[in-house]
Order: structure tokens, then C-alpha cells, then sequence
């Protein structure tokens, strides 16, 4: 794994050599020497970093979760959606519990999903937290089916379960969440 911090020390090199690279959106903006924007911003940054020698870009989008790549497409994996309280150690949690999940042998999607809620509770506390097993899975059952479909649509669903969107604009682009169709209204 490849957690780009700081982004500056970072060779074209070191891109290609990884298994994996795991910026969030600051440092994704700093390698391919641009400015962080909207949600297709993330795609596009993702498919350069590919571009650069990246085999795999695990994208940390914040309150969206984090955006998968690789060469045969992406796929945004929603998180936990949270009051973020304090940031430390958030990006040290989501590449430990990646970590985790990916030695025990889960595929990258799951594994992003474990690793999104982890780092999701760790930031809704105050101070540096590195959630237990239980806390983790508990909530990682609600998002199990969770699905955001395609790679420029705003659209949710649920096994079963129709979903609406939630969305606003926050400051660089569209926030948006996957909630009850009755709520989305």
C-alpha cells in the first residue's frame, strides 16, 4: 500500500511499484498537480493517477467514502455517514483496517467497506480512535448491500429496497447520500 503523505515525496515510481495507492482528495490533487473539485473531479483524478502508473487508486472522498479504480473501471463505496468531531489518525485507521480485511482475504470492495466505517467511527469521537472488531461490523451490516451503480450517477439502491438521494452543495462540488425514497423528497 501506498498512503501518499506528504504527496510531495511521492515519485512516479513509487506509483507504479504499489499494489495500491490510497490518497484522499488534498493529496490526490497534489500528485497529478491540480485543484480538488467536484465528485466527477474524484473519477477523473483517479483515472490520471492510473494514467501515472497506479495499478489500483483507492480515492478517500470524505463524507462519500472512498472511490475504487483500477483498469477495468471504478466504483464509489459509500461510508457511514457520521458528525465528524476530530480528523486525527482517520486516513492511519481507514489503511489498518483495509489492511485487515484484505489479509484475512476479502475482496477490495468489501474491504474498502470495513475500512470506510472504521474510519467513519473513529472521526465521530474526539481524539485519535481505533474502533474494535464489533464496533465496526455492526454498522458494516447496514451498508453491506448498499450499492452506488454507476460511475456518474446519483442513483442508490438497496437490495430490495428502492433508495432516493439526498443532495447539497457543499463547498467544491455536490454532497450527496443514499437515504429512504421517502426522505429524498
Amino acid at each position: 500500500f501506498l498512503d501518499p503523505a506528504p504527496p510531495e515525496r511521492v515519485r512516479l515510481g513509487h506509483l507504479a511499484a504499489a499494489e495500491v495507492v490510497t490518497p484522499d482528495l488534498v493529496e490526490a490533487a497534489q500528485l497529478v498537480g491540480r485543484v480538488p473539485g467536484s465528485e466527477l473531479w474524484a473519477r477523473l483524478v483517479a483515472r490520471e493517477l492510473l494514467g501515472l502508473g497506479a495499478r489500483r487508486v483507492i480515492l478517500k472522498t470524505e463524507a462519500s467514502g472512498a472511490l475504487l479504480a483500477d483498469h477495468g473501471g471504478m466504483i464509489q463505496v459509500p461510508t457511514l455517514p457520521v458528525d465528524v468531531l476530530d480528523e486525527t489518525g482517520a486516513g492511519d485507521v481507514f489503511i489498518a483496517a483495509l489492511a485487515v480485511r484484505r489479509l484475512e482475504g476479502a475482496d477490495w470492495e468489501p474491504s474498502i467497506r470495513f475500512a470506510n466505517v472504521a474510519s467513519a467511527l473513529s472521526v465521530s469521537v474526539m481524539g485519535l480512535m481505533l474502533p474494535d472488531r464489533v464496533a465496526v461490523d455492526t454498522p458494516l451490516a447496514d451498508l453491506a448491500d448498499l450499492v452506488v451503480p454507476s460511475a456518474t450517477s446519483l442513483t442508490c439502491h438497496r437490495i430490495g429496497e428502492p433508495l432516493g438521494v439526498r443532495a447539497e452543495s457543499v463547498p467544491g462540488g455536490l454532497r450527496h447520500e443514499c437515504v429512504p425514497a421517502t426522505a429524498a423528497a
